[in-house]
């Protein structure tokens, strides 16, 4: 078993990214810890998934080839602050050897309030959503990766 830390900080921050590979249960255990601050009212929930990759994957691609996870969505009270931890546990796609995956990303999202015109999830930043925008100034990173 290898485990592994990774920092990040930013207006929404990743905390760190500790993964346990090749656990009892699942071919993947990422544990990433979340810390938001100062988010607009809009925003309800931030979500983080990672995926597994080879070598051969793209490293620009959200998720990977050798295994994904589904979002897990944590909520964010009314204040616009959570500190949390996620843990992101997947397994390898059918057919694929855990042992192949040599890199790692994690992604974060978030999610808008439904009383905002619904629920609306996005990557962040994204341009088209006011809530989706780090403030100026800030120094934001939505997304981690490194070796497996």
């Amino acid at each position: 078993m290898r485990n592994k830390m990774f920092w990040l900080f930013a207006l929404i921050m990743i905390g760190g990214v500790g993964t346990s590979i090749f656990s009892q249960a699942e071919d993947f255990n990422f544990t990433v810890p979340v810390e938001v601050k100062n988010l607009l009212p809009e925003v309800s929930s931030v979500g983080v998934s990672c995926g597994a990759r080879s070598l051969e994957y793209p490293s620009n691609f959200r998720g990977g080839d050798i295994g994904e996870s589904e979002l897990i969505w944590k909520s964010v009270p009314d204040t616009g602050n959570r500190t949390t931890t996620v843990d992101v546990k997947f397994d390898a796609k059918p057919g694929k050897d855990p042992n192949d995956a040599k890199k790692y990303t994690c992604d974060l999202r978030i999610g808008a309030r439904p009383e905002t015109g619904g629920t609306v999830s996005t990557i962040v930043p994204n341009l088209n959503y006011l809530f989706a925008q780090p403030k100026p100034g800030t120094v934001f990173v939505g997304q981690v990766s490194g070796d497996i």
